[in-house]
């Protein structure tokens, strides 16, 4: 009888291992889907952030350079009808000759 009681005792304390055990296997796997889905989710907001504020400083930077460049060229057609030398607009501006042909032929919209 006592002998009996052992194993039963011994099988039950291998069944509550084993439950802990699936336990806590379940609960490691759905800690690890939590978080890759919470990392996910904070990985998209970061990169929607960051995106949003790297775009904007880009988008200044790019407006700036081609807002200097329109007015440098508005500047040299001006100085050109003002009736200043390529060689004199050149020296100026620090550009070449080529450049400064390119910009004083090409065809400006007028507001």
């Amino acid at each position: 009888t006592e002998r009996k009681e052992y194993h039963r005792h011994m099988e039950n304390l291998r069944y509550q291992n084993s439950l802990f055990e699936t336990q806590l296997i379940e609960g490691l796997d759905e800690g690890i889907k939590k978080g890759r889905k919470q990392g996910q989710k904070e990985g998209r907001e970061w990169g929607r952030k960051e995106g949003i504020v790297k775009g904007r400083k880009e988008g200044r930077e790019q407006g700036r350079k081609e807002g200097i460049e329109k007015g440098v060229a508005q500047s040299i057609r001006a100085v050109h009808r003002n009736g200043f030398t390529i060689e004199q607009i050149m020296n100026s501006f620090g550009l070449s000759r080529k450049k400064v042909l390119e910009i004083i032929k090409t065809k400006v919209k007028q507001y």
